[in-house]
């Protein structure tokens, strides 16, 4: 399992559009379950999530 760093870190590298999306996904999904174990606050995981997001939809 990846962590968030390098998780949140391949979202923003990657430049194709179809790999930053596959990335958000695994990245959505090991920040969920960060939060779901009490690593990180629920609303740092939204914002976190929020601003990945909106990355990649700026591509």
């Amino acid at each position: 399992m990846p962590n968030i760093k390098s998780s949140i870190r391949s979202v923003k590298t990657d430049a194709e559009v179809e790999e930053a999306k596959q990335a958000l996904v695994q990245a959505t999904s090991v920040i969920d379950k960060a939060a779901s174990k009490g690593v990180l606050h629920k609303n740092t995981a939204a914002r976190k999530k929020s601003n990945l997001a909106a990355k990649v939809n700026a591509l």
